[in-house]
């Protein structure tokens, strides 16, 4: 039998409540980047991040470049994290 690829959880709408990518982040080590940090490339999901990084109380840059470095930065260092897990 062929290997199934799980389905991807649906990005909560804005202003739904915490939704499932609050659910997953909330309970990251606080040196270690968001999960939906993988989301932030992608224009239609960027704000979702941003949704979940408010709504645990981090602060994030009012600067547009800097704002879009961090999932960038962020998402390399998940990848380096989870492989070796």
């Amino acid at each position: 039998m062929p290997a199934t690829r799980p389905r991807a959880a649906p990005v909560p709408a804005r202003g739904k409540g915490p939704g499932l990518l609050f659910l997953g982040d909330r309970a990251t080590p606080p040196d270690e980047p968001l999960l939906s940090t993988l989301l932030a490339s992608d224009p239609s999901a960027a704000s979702a991040f941003h949704d979940v990084a408010a709504q645990l109380g981090l602060e994030l840059p009012d600067d547009e470049g800097d704002l879009r470095d961090i999932p960038d930065a962020d998402a390399q260092q998940l990848h380096h994290l989870w492989l070796g897990r």
